[in-house]
């Protein structure tokens, strides 16, 4: 499956330039960077917790830090 994240980083843009969401956006980004490009971070754990005993836990893992590996590129290069 295809997913294109740049969308996603063209409308997260927007948002962390917003007065009301920039803040949280832009927190958010940054946790986001933090803890989800890890295979061993939390959020790959959760995740890999999340699919126990319905799929491969590695898979969804390394699709967790692709995807997320994407949408921060996609966001950086909007922000520049």
């Amino acid at each position: 499956m295809d997913c294109e994240t740049s969308p996603l980083g063209d409308r997260l843009t927007i948002l962390a330039g917003d007065s009301l969401a920039g803040d949280v956006t832009r927190i958010a980004m940054s946790a986001l960077a933090e803890y989800g490009r890890d295979r061993g971070g939390p959020l790959a754990m959760l995740a890999a917790r999340a699919v126990a005993g319905l799929a491969h836990p590695e898979t969804v893992v390394g699709s967790l830090v692709s995807l997320v590996d994407d949408l921060l590129v996609s966001y950086q290069q909007v922000r520049q």
